[in-house]
């Protein structure tokens, strides 16, 4: 097109099945390729500032190629029947008032630059966009895509480069017909609406992405994660779940029990009453879960088999006040408790449950409830006090003491179901007990 000048429409008259490739020159606002049949690539981005206004394409996969900054609300990008693509060449910040006279387009496609956005609504929707692809994108581009603010998601891929890129959706749109592959870099997908009720096959195409994010929306969250969350046939899958934007009395309630192992999870709640449940044989070291505010519980469910979770389990568990054991099926459990709780249930139990308290210093455990077995409690006499309310089952049941120890009956007011008070080998002991430890069961010292 050297020596083409003042020509403005350039139309493509093949129609048979052959596939034809225009890089164009200056001067053309319009291109009807709408005759085509194969697949037709038009490529507007050689010359800078072209400023196409109007394209039609016919009945393949075509794509058209231009400058971010020569799509434009007035566009008329008239896109045939196949699988289209729009492909812009230079770094693109995308709206969706962009995709006003735009139809008939699946694909958005984006290079290699530094900070890209495409944020897209019900206009792209109306355009008929499915897909974004970031995947040209090296490790130092991240990159995000917005579609929270669509009224309608279905069937969606979103492509991430080898940065750290940031999907964001609306939590209810998010099914597993829709593609959600983050590629290299630690990836983002965050919900921006309530997210309740979310499963774990809705994650069923998502992988490459690494931390799950919650907005602070009013109201109660819950996620039900497993092994499509978690693993995603790469090596990798969600391993941080972050909802400590939640401010106030809203809450998320997080159950990764699903999962057939320990993954090695973050997991941040907000200020809310928050719970999260794992199986209790997954909690580990590798584990990170802050509570942050509210008062928040970690729930153990059911091992399957006999339960010891050494209180190293609990290094990395932070802000968490209650501690829910969920066995109830014949097995023991044998639980050493790390710092900051003040309340254990395991009221579900029908096994033997020893609950240690006594290696953690100054505990303050002040409300524990055991099951149906011969259970035992073991704190640091000076954790003992007439506030505590130790709700022991219907075993025999046991108080032990690892420290030196000054008994007075004032310390059994708030305690039943108790048989048993057990001291250690320490000098100068004493155990003074009346009407209330009567009241609490005590026949056995």
């Amino acid at each position: 097109f050297t020596n083409v000048s003042n020509v403005e429409i350039l139309e493509l008259k093949e129609s048979g099945n052959y596939d034809q490739n225009v890089t164009l020159g200056a001067g053309f606002t319009t291109v009807d390729a709408s005759a085509a049949t194969a697949a037709v690539t038009i490529d507007g981005a050689a010359t800078s500032s072209l400023n196409l206004s109007k394209v039609t394409t016919g009945t393949a996969a075509d794509t058209l190629k231009i400058e971010a900054g020569d799509l434009s609300s007035t566009d008329e990008f008239a896109f045939g029947s196949g699988t289209d693509t729009l492909q812009l060449s230079t770094a693109a910040t995308v709206t969706d008032s962009q995709f006003t006279k735009v139809t008939g387009l699946e694909v958005v496609k984006l290079g290699d630059f530094g900070s890209q956005s495409v944020t897209l609504g019900n206009l792209a929707v109306a355009a008929g966009v499915t897909t974004v692809d970031f995947s040209a994108a090296t490790s130092a581009n991240a990159t995000t895509t917005d579609f929270s603010s669509m009224t309608a998601l279905a069937n969606t891929t979103v492509l991430g480069g080898a940065g750290a890129d940031t999907i964001v959706m609306k939590a209810e749109h998010l099914t597993s017909a829709d593609t959600v592959t983050g590629n290299g870099g630690n990836d983002t997908l965050k919900f921006s609406t309530l997210a309740s009720g979310i499963v774990d096959a809705s994650f069923t195409n998502v992988t490459g992405v690494e931390v799950l994010e919650l907005s602070d929306i009013s109201g109660s969250q819950s996620l039900t994660l497993g092994n499509e969350a978690l693993t995603d046939g790469a090596g990798g899958g969600i391993r941080t779940i972050d909802a400590d934007a939640l401010t106030g009395t809203n809450s998320v309630s997080i159950d990764i029990s699903g999962s057939t192992s320990d993954y090695g999870m973050t997991i941040n709640t907000g200020a809310g009453a928050d719970i999260v449940t794992m199986k209790a044989g997954h909690l580990t070291s590798a584990d990170t879960i802050n509570g942050n505010g509210g008062v928040d519980k970690l729930v153990l469910t059911a091992n399957g088999s006999a339960t010891t979770i050494a209180v190293g389990a609990f290094t990395n568990v932070s802000n968490v006040e209650i501690l829910e054991l969920k066995e109830s099926g014949n097995y023991d459990q044998n639980v050493t408790l790390g710092a900051g709780f003040t309340t254990v249930d395991a009221s579900a139990a029908t096994a033997a449950v020893t609950i240690d308290g006594a290696a953690t210093s100054s505990l303050n455990l002040s409300k524990v409830t055991t099951g149906g077995a011969a259970d035992t409690l073991k704190i640091e006499a000076d954790d003992l006090s007439d506030t505590d309310e130790f709700a022991f089952g219907d075993g025999t049941d046991t108080l032990q003491l690892s420290t030196v120890a000054t008994v007075t009956d004032a310390q059994f007011t708030k305690v039943t179901g108790l048989e048993v008070v057990k001291l250690g080998d320490f000098a100068s002991q004493s155990v003074t007990l009346g009407n209330l430890a009567v009241a609490a069961g005590v026949t056995t010292v």
